[in-house]
């Protein structure tokens, strides 16, 4: 190597353009693939326009084979999923191709939609906007759909609904009688994820299987991962089972495929819902794993809220509490990131548990008000529950209520919303006040069961043991404890005593494990006040 960069440097720089040019026409006259050579010849090419310029000489016929090159290159790198190294060499190309050329649009989309996926506070929205225009005036509005789909997810996950709905809007309106083509499908395969986020798993399911048509009719291999994954965790969501099977194929796809990343955590997220736990963190960790060897920066700090939300229900609190503040931290030096509630809302069940109970309000009540602009069921309903369960815990039991209310007014809209772990906040705010109708009503709303609704509908009946029982079995120790303490203090005000000290014990001995000073002071209140 060192001989080599002693011979290059002595090369007159007058005559490097030409050797470079030489040296990627050589290499284009291979046999092999040319997707395997793009980056050499991506190199190659810049190098002689780059010595060109400096010798003075033409650069016209060397330009144009260096962007083609490096528009190559970035698409190889792209299909790679090295979105850092493909957002370069479409950067590249982007600086030597006409401000004219009908191809522009396209290299402009392909260079945003990159540098979204890379990293998502870069300001892309100004390159996407531009790659709509100018393929809609090219006669390309299948291709401009992609940029509006790519616009809608990026104010998505800037967690602002209200930008993102027009552009998943116009996407839809370009692409929908279109004829079928890669780009229609992937605006389909987009759109049905964004709802089933949006809990719209009717139409995401529709829209993922018209997607899946197309790929299967034109061989779009790339795309059926991410289709097979909205479907499946809309299939779950409206009580098919059989959609954890789409969302496991969807994992089968080449290693370090971001796609498969994906997977995992939509997988892992759905069997949390559904309340098999230990199921969900073992997925969390194998994407982890999987996702050090090459996942996006955005994916992999997706798969960190989500080990700090299961290192809080599963107990380990000394490494839930660390993890939460960096996530929030790191979300304070950047951009918005969708996690960042589930991450405060971590933040906010061990401050309340610690007796910081002004920290916890803070937490939840920021986690409320990104919710309420979200209008996002999924994080809405959870952060309904919580915050009515916090301010009921603090004696504001009007405000508790309402907000209750209002998460009851808004569940008949979302009959496929999982009633998952934030079904146990909402038991004990009802069954404290007496509505124990209601929350039953809200279990018989259920598309599908959930191990969490079978212990918040045992709580609410008063089977305090089976409830307890059911989050011991799933692995929700903290929620176990939480249950046992609220069981306690029922049976306390019922004069049941000798039922409520063996829920108090068991609680206690998590709460001295993990220094839980304001629920500890609670049970030793509940013990003094038995005694």
């Amino acid at each position: 190597m060192l001989v080599r960069d002693v011979a290059y440097g002595q090369v007159p720089r007058s005559q490097r353009a030409e050797k470079h040019r030489r040296a990627a026409e050589w290499i284009e006259g291979l046999t092999t693939d040319r997707e395997d050579r793009a980056e050499m010849l991506a190199y190659h090419y810049s190098s002689a326009l780059e010595f060109a310029r400096a010798a003075g000489q033409p650069v016209e016929g060397i330009a144009e084979r260096a962007r083609e090159a490096l528009r190559e290159a970035g698409d190889r790198a792209y299909l790679l999923g090295a979105y850092g190294a493909a957002s370069k060499f479409y950067e590249g190309a982007v600086e030597l191709w006409p401000d004219d050329h009908p191809g522009r649009g396209e290299l402009l989309l392909r260079y945003g939609r990159s540098l979204f996926l890379w990293a998502a506070d870069v300001e892309v929205v100004s390159i996407l906007e531009e790659a709509s225009d100018l393929c809609m005036q090219s006669g390309s509005p299948e291709v401009a759909s992609e940029a509006e789909v790519t616009l809608g997810n990026l104010h998505w996950f800037r967690s602002d609904r209200e930008l993102a709905r027009p552009h998943f809007e116009k996407a839809f309106a370009l692409a929908h009688d279109a004829p079928p083509s890669r780009s229609k499908a992937f605006v389909l395969s987009e759109l049905a994820r964004n709802a089933m986020l949006g809990d719209e798993d009717a139409k995401a399911v529709e829209l993922a299987k018209e997607a899946l048509e197309i790929v299967d009719q034109l061989g779009l291999d790339q795309l059926r991962a991410p289709t097979l994954n909205a479907l499946g965790v809309a299939r779950v969501k409206l009580g098919d089972r059989g959609g954890l099977a789409d969302i496991e194929r969807a994992t089968e796809v080449e290693n370090n495929s971001p796609e498969r990343i994906r997977a995992f955590v939509n997988l892992a997220s759905t069997y949390g819902e559904l309340g098999e736990v230990q199921r969900s963190v073992a997925l969390h960790e194998e994407g982890l794993r999987e996702g050090a060897r090459g996942a996006t920066p955005g994916m992999m700090r997706w798969l960190e809220a989500e080990r700090a939300w299961d290192e809080h229900l599963t107990g380990r609190w000394s490494e839930a509490e660390p993890h939460a503040e960096a996530f929030l931290a790191e979300v304070e030096k950047s951009q918005p990131h969708p996690m960042e509630m589930a991450a405060r809302e971590v933040r906010a069940f061990i401050r309340l548990a610690r007796g910081d109970e002004s920290g916890a309000q803070e937490d939840s009540q920021r986690v409320l008000n990104q919710a309420r602009a979200a209008q996002d069921a999924q994080v809405l309903l959870p952060a309904l529950a919580f915050h009515a369960h916090l301010l009921y815990g603090m004696g504001r039991r009007d405000e508790a209520v309402a907000l209750a209310d209002e998460l009851l007014e808004r569940l008949p809209s979302k009959q496929s919303a999982l009633r998952s772990h934030w079904t146990l906040p909402l038991a004990y705010v009802l069954s404290g006040v007496d509505r124990t109708a209601d929350f039953e009503e809200v279990a018989a709303s259920a598309p599908i069961s959930t191990r969490w609704l079978d212990a918040a509908s045992a709580f609410a009946a008063g089977r305090f043991e089976e409830a307890a029982s059911v989050l011991a079995e799933i692995g929700a120790v903290a929620d176990e404890a939480l249950l046992r303490l609220r069981a306690a203090e029922t049976l306390v005000e019922a004069g049941r005593r000798p039922e409520a000290d063996v829920h108090l014990q068991q609680a206690l001995a998590f709460y001295r494990s993990v220094d839980a000073a304001g629920y500890i002071r609670r049970a030793e209140g509940l013990f003094a006040a038995s005694a």
